[in-house]
């Protein structure tokens, strides 16, 4: 008795849904997730196919039934309807198949464009020529630099206070223009403590470290820990705080270059030992 109960409530609920309006309504339902999926990448691309086929398939059936039941209605409101629904799923399917292919399409004709916008940087210029003094290239190298510094421009300048808009400069460094420019130094290991403090600088914006939560949160702990790396920063002007240029990649050059391991903390340490080799360096503290 309970099992015929059950079957009764079943059939009049498929008796309700089976009505091309409403199968109409449940493929639009389904192909409108299908093809947000594919549109914004939520799921992978065959998942979204798959969802919007399914979608073909209850809208196919609806089609069937739409048929069948027009076919059979009184003229009316009632068959209006039906034909109406009728219409309605040939329209979805094709909807649907474009709304699923179209950002493949527009994402291969991306592709077969210019790349010179992709991967772009607003700190980034075209690719220009890179000029590389090979003292200051030598250096480099013997800092033992493992990011790619084949694309940075290293250069002298006889006027470091102009250049680098800071009387007291021995170096620094431009993203802009993926540039370093050093003041000349016959001090072979102020020369390569500047020079690594620079190409630092580049490895940072390079690779967005200002994203490493941990690192710049250890930098700030750093620099609030020890007050002669507070002085050695603020040196004998000022100048980081006074221009606004008191940033975490400044922590993370000065701390890279001049202070020991012990002090650094393992995952600080750690970060500089991917581009340079830090134990080239003497440890001022």
């Amino acid at each position: 008795m309970k099992k015929a109960i059950i079957a009764a409530h079943i059939k009049k609920l498929l008796g309700w849904l089976l009505t091309a309006p409403k199968i109409t309504i449940i493929a639009i339902l389904i192909t409108t997730i299908g093809v947000n999926w594919s549109s914004n990448a939520a799921i992978p691309h065959q998942v979204a196919t798959n969802t919007i086929y399914t979608a073909l398939g209850v809208g196919g059936f609806g089609f069937i039934l739409s048929i069948v039941r027009t076919v059979k209605t009184e003229k009316g409101r009632p068959r209006r309807i039906k034909i109406l629904g009728t219409i309605m799923i040939p329209i979805i399917g094709a909807a649907a198949l474009i709304g699923n292919h179209l950002p493949i399409y527009m994402f291969n004709q991306q592709q077969e464009e210019p790349q010179q916008f992709q991967n772009f940087d607003i700190r980034q210029k075209p690719t220009q020529p890179v000029t590389q003094d090979p003292e200051l290239l030598s250096e480099l190298q013997y800092l033992e630099a493992t990011y790619d510094y084949h694309k940075l421009n290293l250069i002298y300048t006889d006027n470091p206070a102009a250049d680098c808009k800071w009387d007291l400069a021995d170096g620094c460094y431009f993203d802009f223009q993926k540039t370093i420019k050093m003041k000349r130094n016959n001090n072979k290991t102020a020369l390569r403590t500047i020079l690594a403090h620079e190409y630092l600088h580049y490895a940072w914006y390079e690779n967005h470290l200002d994203t490493d939560s941990r690192l710049v949160s250890d930098l700030i702990a750093l620099y609030g820990r020890y007050p002669e790396f507070r002085q050695r920063i603020a040196g004998v002007d000022g100048h980081y705080q006074a221009s606004g240029g008191l940033l975490p990649t400044e922590l993370f050059s000065y701390g890279c270059t001049e202070i020991s391991d012990a002090k650094l903390g393992s995952y600080i340490a750690g970060k500089c030992r991917q581009y340079i080799n830090i134990n080239k360096l003497p440890a001022l503290f």
